[in-house]
């Protein structure tokens, strides 16, 4: 984004340059000025990169303009644009550099076909300038790249003297060294490197070594010391960058000093990681930590170790291996060597004490502890042995435990009443510190010491409750609680609550779920039994056989599979094992100095040359043999010239043909051949010419490596391994009862592309060997996995035809005596339905149908009893109905009339009054209330809303209503007309009595609270002094509508109901009615 600057002293001129530049989507970035003057103060404050004058301007012209930034801002583009075509000033123009000299009127082809040169120029100049720094930059990099590994600045300033100035090497004071994992700084850009001076506020120079280090160059002390900022410069890459990272400081470095010397202090410093591994940040002037030396001797600890592991004492033995530890940890007068050695030694003593040892897991344990970069590392590989150990003696049962954790359970016992007792007074007793007691506490016991402690006191608490007739708060003090409420809660906690959740659950039922409900109660007795035996006992049983045979056909399959699996993975494990050691053992070889060094030794004829072969080359050679047997050939082939030296050094020459001769890059290649038996590494030694001068050949057993392929899962199985070329490398077909399952690694890939995991006929595993990208497949027959269930299957089927017979000669004699005795129930009842009240039954059963029967007998008599008591109240009943019938003929014709006047009111388009008319029929519809005492609150609050509607109009809607009412207390009844008196005081003595332009509001509420109906009538009205208020309810009061509600509420639901009044001068009046919740209806 360039800035462009408009100077013209006419304002429409201006404006057209900046209209036509908006047309070439340039709008930001526009600056304007009226004169040459304005110019030069505006490109004082702003950097301009294009400049549009006129030429006849006030106070400066645009030729003195172009002279000032010509001088002042050379690398500034300008276009003229004037009226003037005169010569004399495209000459000036041109000796100012000017870009363009466009004529006004302005053509606007023209312009934006110049404005696009300029903005191409522009771009084309920055990225040759950004070229020439990264170059100069990359150049810088590599020679300090240079210094840093052997080259002296000297040297380095007589190289590049006419290139490049290499005096700011000179500043440099310090060098930091960073080292991180995961080649994380091929990730670090330019960005981050500037991001990071800035908020660390210290400039230095950046030099990236390779993916794991890069130096950082400073030429100033930090404030705070080098201590300081190099713990501030791990926290920031640990938590800007996300990376755990280590530093080292260098020396001081002179101005004459060598930066490579710097670099190997840097890398010596870098080495005290292995003993130092909390620490991340190491300065030269950081005295080593003298710590003394453990005295015990090593020997002697290594016997004590021996000793309790075969006490099985691991306490005493996770004791002693810290002092073990304590002797080596952080003492840089071992080497790393000898203390792997050491600690190996260890390892395969733990190894040598399991029953089931495994010398290939003891192998790759020995290499990680052998590959560990760390003191740490050494450690953990020896505590995981001791971890397993621990897990088999567990298993065994045989693990000692620690006298001080039968000393910590006898003194509970003795003192769990002492309420001051916890884990701090427990370590006391045997001295130790807390944090070890409950250490060997879990590790014995399996269980927290404080959670024990806490226990023993529910437990005795439980016993004591149980047996003895003491207090709670008693109880709590024996066991050692102080607060009883805690201690309930603890208990209650400790031994559980039981809880019996009840609810009501509902659904609609569906047409179907009807039917079939409606057909099971139309049956009789006697198949509803027949039906539930079949439902529960008959259905049941077929459901549990199927299930069971399903089931364990699904188990026998899952089992050989996963038994299958587990042997599958592990031989294919155990294969990639093996290659893997292999190759790290090629890595060694191609990698090691000495061979390149023998290879490439200019006198091969010498004596020196011959000794150092057999002294250095053929031991190294020799011990591939010793420790992996299964090599048959290691050589080194050299392309170059070179004496053959027995198999181990040999010329490429002769096995030119050989399909593996030319290793074309520096990957490991494995190739295997079924027919020899061989297993064969080839790989390029790299520090031999780039790769290309040579190459190793290692030859291994065929049978050994694959030795693991032979499964034993199952007599009938069969196991391929292929490479990617889907060529069979290994093929092993182990067939001794279902021969005829026995397929090709053809047939297999075709069974293969239908079904990956499970075929009809066959089980089949595929896993990747990922040590070189090879194939291992496994294919089971699935025919021999059923046949075990048929005797079982038998069984089942004869106990369950057995049980369905049993069970259905119980229902079917169970089902008829019930049914007979209900049959006699149905047709007595069939004989008092047709008229006849004086039968009775006679039952000696005492079970519910017996009672039924006598229940039966009862109501007969009852009824009886009751028939003349029905026939007279059905009289009175007739009397009353019409007395009500009489009360409601009067309403009726107020009805009619606002009817009337309700539609003559819509024919002339009156909708206040038709408003009015209708609000007052439902008035007086529901007060009346067919001359029942009692509505729902639903009905009462439409009632005083339509009072309400028609008070509003009669005041000209001065106030407004406000209705608050929960929708769960509508069904609720209430008596009826107790809110209209409320709301017609609240209008007549609050709200038209008030002053001020507030508008009124009076608000209806309804809640529930607890088992009773809350309804408020409030206003903002005038209000009273609260000792008024409480009169307007007694007989004091000169009015009678509070009251009289108050009074009709109390004399129907009793004393604890009624109004209450709550009132303030100025702010209003509230009066609140409390009646109980009952959803039917309450009688007059």
């Amino acid at each position: 984004m360039y800035t462009y600057l408009i100077v013209d002293d006419e304002m429409i001129e201006r404006k057209g340059i900046r209209m036509l530049l908006s047309r070439m989507n340039i709008r930001e970035n526009i600056l304007e000025a009226s004169n040459g003057e304005e110019a030069l103060e505006v490109f004082e404050k702003e950097k301009i990169d294009v400049l549009l004058t006129d030429i006849n301007m006030p106070f400066m012209d645009g030729i003195e303009l172009l002279s000032r930034i010509h001088e002042a801002y050379p690398g500034t583009e300008t276009v003229i644009f004037s009226g003037y075509d005169e010569f004399s000033y495209a000459k000036k123009a041109i000796s100012y550099g000017v870009f363009a000299y466009i004529l006004k009127p302005v053509n606007p082809e023209e312009f934006e076909k110049v404005v696009g040169e300029i903005t191409e120029k522009l771009a084309k100049s920055e990225r040759e300038e950004k070229r020439k720094d990264e170059s100069m930059e990359f150049l810088r990099e590599h020679l300090l790249y240079l210094m840093v590994n052997g080259q002296s600045r000297s040297a380095m300033q007589e190289k590049t003297q006419t290139l490049l100035d290499m005096s700011f090497v000179r500043d440099f004071c310090r060098m930091v060294l960073l080292e991180c994992a995961n080649n994380y700084f091929e990730q670090v850009n330019s960005e981050q490197i500037e991001k990071m001076q800035s908020d660390l506020q210290m400039p230095f120079h950046y030099l990236n070594l390779n993916p794991q280090q890069s130096i950082l160059f400073f030429s100033e002390e930090p404030d705070g010391g080098w201590e300081a900022f190099g713990r501030k410069l791990y926290h920031y890459i640990r938590e800007m960058w996300d990376q755990e990272c280590f530093l080292a400081v260098s020396g001081e470095i002179t101005p004459d000093g060598e930066l490579y010397d710097a670099f190997a202090q840097t890398e010596q410093l870098m080495e005290r990681r292995f003993y130092h591994t909390g620490n991340h940040v190491f300065l030269p002037f950081q005295e080593e930590q003298s710590e003394v030396l453990v005295q015990i001797d090593a020997e002697i600890l290594i016997r004590q170790i021996q000793q309790d592991i075969r006490m099985k004492d691991l306490e005493s033995l996770r004791e002693h291996f810290d002092q073990f530890c304590e002797k080596y940890e952080h003492q840089t007068i071992f080497s790393q060597i000898y203390i792997k050695f050491m600690f190996s030694n260890l390892l395969k003593e733990i190894y040598d004490n399991l029953e089931r040892k495994d010398e290939r897991e003891l192998d790759r344990e020995i290499d990680a502890l052998y590959h560990s970069s760390n003191m740490a590392g050494v450690i953990q590989a020896v505590r995981m042995g001791i971890d397993r150990l621990e897990t088999v003696f567990r298993a065994d049962g045989g693990v000692a435990k620690r006298r001080e954790v039968e000393q910590i359970k006898q003194y509970i016992c003795e003192n769990y009443s002492d309420s001051g007792m916890g884990v701090d007074q427990l370590a006391r007793e045997v001295g130790m510190t807390p944090n070890y007691l409950s250490s060997i506490f879990k590790k014995s016991t399996g269980e927290n010491l404080s959670r024990y402690l806490k226990g023993f006191r529910m437990e005795r608490a439980r016993e004591m409750l149980e047996n003895t007739n003491e207090k709670i708060g008693v109880i709590c003090e024996k066991c050692g609680f102080v607060n009883v409420s805690y201690f309930c809660q603890s208990f209650r906690e400790y031994f559980g609550i039981s809880r019996r959740n009840t609810g009501i659950r509902g659904s609609k039922m569906t047409s179907f779920a009807g039917r079939i409900k409606k057909a099971f109660s139309d049956m009789k007795v006697h198949r509803k039994l027949i039906v539930a035996y079949v439902l529960t006992g008959l259905f049941p049983m077929c459901l549990m056989f199927t299930l069971f045979y399903t089931q364990m056909r699904r188990v026998l399959v899952e089992r050989e599979i996963k038994n299958l699996q587990t042997t599958f993975d592990q031989a294919v494990d155990d294969v990639n094992t093996e290659l893997a050691l292999h190759q790290s053992m090629s890595d060694y070889l191609a990698f090691d100095q000495t061979i390149v060094q023998i290879v490439k030794a200019e006198d091969k004829n010498s004596f020196e040359a011959y000794e150092r072969m057999v002294k250095e080359f053929d031991p190294m050679m020799d011990s591939l043999s010793y420790f992996y047997p299964e090599i048959r050939q290691s050589t080194v082939y050299v392309r170059d010239s070179v004496i053959p030296h027995g198999m181990y050094l040999r010329p490429a020459q002769e096995i030119e043909n050989d399909e593996w001769t030319a290793p074309a890059d520096n990957d490991v290649h494995w190739y295997a051949d079924m027919d020899q038996g061989t297993v064969t590494l080839v790989r390029s030694m790299p520090l031999i010419d780039d790769g290309k001068g040579g190459f190793l050949y290692i030859s291994m057993d065929y049978s050994k490596i694959f030795g693991s392929m032979e499964l034993a899962v199952n007599e009938d199985y069969g196991v391929f391994v292929y490479n990617e070329g889907k060529e069979v490398l290994y093929e092993n077909q182990k067939m001794t009862r279902n021969a005829k399952y026995q397929m090709e690694f053809s047939d297999f890939q075709k069974i293969q592309k239908k079904e990956k995991q499970n075929t009809a006929n066959y089980i089949l595993l595929e896993k990747e060997i990922e040590q070189n990208g090879w194939h291992a497949a496994c294919y089971l027959p699935k025919k021999g996995i059923i046949s075990p269930m048929q005797p079982i299957l038998l069984m089942v089927l004869l106990m369950w035809a057995g049980c369905v017979i049993f069970s259905a000669v119980v229902i079917m004699k169970f089902s008829g005596n019930m049914a007979h005795r209900l049959e006699k129930i149905k047709m007595t009842m069939s004989e008092v339905e047709e008229g006849n009240l004086e039968v009775e039954l006679v039952s000696t059963e005492r079970d519910e149908i017996g009672d039924l029967t006598r229940g039966f007998n009862q109501m007969l008599s009852r009824i009886r009893q009751l028939i003349q008591e029905v026939y007279e109240s059905r009289i009175c009943q007739k009397q009353y109905e019409m007395t009500a019938l009489r009360a409601q003929i009067n309403p009726h014709f107020l009805y009619n009339s606002l009817s009337l006047i309700n539609w003559k009111a819509l024919e002339i388009g009156s909708d206040d009054i038709s408003k009015a008319t209708l609000a007052l029929s439902r008035y007086y519809r529901t007060s009346l209330n067919k001359g029942k005492n009692t509505m729902s609150i639903r009905e009462e609050i439409d009632n005083v809303r339509s009072y309400l509607q028609i008070q509003e109009m009669f005041h000209d809607y001065s106030f407004t209503v406000k209705m608050d009412v929960a929708e769960d207390i509508l069904d609720y009844r209430t008596l009826n007309l107790i809110l209209q008196p409320l709301a017609e005081n609240a209008i007549a003595h609050g709200i038209d009595r008030r002053r001020g332009s507030e508008p009124g509001v009076i608000t209806i509420s309804g809640r529930r609270d607890g088992d009773c109906v809350v309804l408020s009538v409030a206003d903002n009205g005038v209000g009273m002094e609260q000792e008024k208020a409480q009169t307007i309810l007694t007989e004091k009061s000169s009015g009678y509508g509070v009251r009289n509600v108050n009074s009709r509420i109390q004399l129907e639901y009793g004393e604890a109901y009624g109004l209450s009044i709550e009132s303030e001068p100025g702010k209003g009046t509230k009066v609140t009615v409390r009646i109980p919740g009952v959803e039917r209806e309450v009688q007059a």
